[in-house]
């Protein structure tokens, strides 16, 4: 985490003065924002907000002091055995093969983070926003499902 001074596009300030900060995170979705380096050239460099970071952290990897909620974009992942999502998922949950990820926005590419809920951590959505079978599998995403601490 960077958290030198942004000196950058409107963008990339207006984004700084809400908390934001040049670097990679683990579990937030970024932006990519035109920034200036001390004596260098302008770059692309990716941005996100700290705040969310650490609650995201703080939620999933738990520690002293952790808990929290946050709204996040799920993903599960199950072997597609017929044309019904609903009827294969049941059949994965029973046999412990469904994966399940966060899913982030990194400067316009989406990536999944692995999750695992045996952290301590809950989950909740109240169902799919949409699902499509690709390659041999079902791929369900809920777009405001909530994962909590505490």
């Amino acid at each position: 985490m960077n958290r030198e001074k942004i000196r950058g596009s409107g963008n990339a300030e207006a984004r700084a003065a809400e908390g934001w900060v040049v670097g990679s995170p683990r579990y937030s979705s970024s932006e990519p924002h035109h920034v200036r380096h001390d004596g260098g050239g302008w770059t692309y460099e990716e941005m996100y907000s700290l705040a969310r970071e650490e609650l995201l952290m703080s939620i999933i990897e738990g520690g002293a002091g952790a808990g929290g909620e946050a709204e996040i974009w799920l993903r599960e992942r199950f072997p597609r055995k017929s044309a019904d999502a609903a009827r294969d998922y049941a059949e994965a949950e029973s046999m412990g093969t469904i994966r399940t990820y966060l899913v982030r926005n990194l400067s316009g590419i989406y990536d999944e983070v692995p999750l695992s809920p045996t952290t301590g951590f809950d989950i909740f959505s109240d169902g799919w926003d949409e699902s499509q079978a690709i390659r041999g599998e079902w791929v369900c995403d809920s777009y405001s499902a909530t994962i909590s601490r505490g």
